[in-house]
């Protein structure tokens, strides 16, 4: 069950799951994350700890570069 942004609370930790196609096969990266902020509009994340992983999928994602 996914909590409801109002119902979260700052320095909550929770963990995020980022699905991704790799070589044509779809695969989830787990990473905790800890709510630094709450608004109507959404919630801030920050990183719990680095993730190189994590960091290069991001990369990919955003700007099309594989490192």
């Amino acid at each position: 069950m996914k909590p409801r942004i109002e119902n979260v609370q700052k320095g909550a930790l929770l963990e995020i799951i980022m699905p991704h196609q790799m070589m044509g096969k779809m695969t989830r990266h787990h990473t905790s994350v800890m709510v630094v902020h709450t608004s109507e509009q959404g919630m801030g994340l920050m990183f719990t700890r680095y993730d190189q992983e994590l960091f290069s999928l991001i990369t990919e994602m955003t700007y099309g570069i594989s490192k």
